[in-house]
């Protein structure tokens, strides 16, 4: 969602940078449209869910907005990554987790 509003803002500006008579911006006014949209119908199930929890404070909810498009945006660095790391396949992959090696130095205990 945040990808498509970053490219049409974009294309948006060419558009109006290389002809500016014939610019229309319907398009980046329906995106722009549909994108408040999605925000408000995350923020009035947020809300209700404010409402369901009765021991919430209400101003935690005006910092949604933030967190969402933050979240977002760290979600879509750990799906290109993870996706980048299956390709590439196990023994290229580049990240710690997978290049831990089993060493067996672990003593069992005896309890008497």
């Amino acid at each position: 969602m945040d990808l498509m509003l970053v490219y049409t803002l974009l294309v948006a500006g060419v558009d109006r940078w290389q002809q500016p008579k014939g610019y229309s911006s319907t398009a980046l006014r329906q995106v722009l449209f549909y994108y408040a949209l999605f925000l408000a119908i995350d923020w009035v199930s947020a809300s209700f869910a404010f409402l369901l929890e009765k021991k919430e404070h209400w101003r935690l909810l005006w910092w949604l907005f933030l967190q969402r498009f933050c979240y977002r945006q760290v979600m879509y660095y750990v799906m290109i990554k993870s996706v980048a790391v299956a390709a590439r396949g196990h023994q290229s992959a580049g990240v710690s987790w997978i290049e831990k090696q089993r060493l067996s130095t672990a003593v069992r205990l005896r309890i008497h």
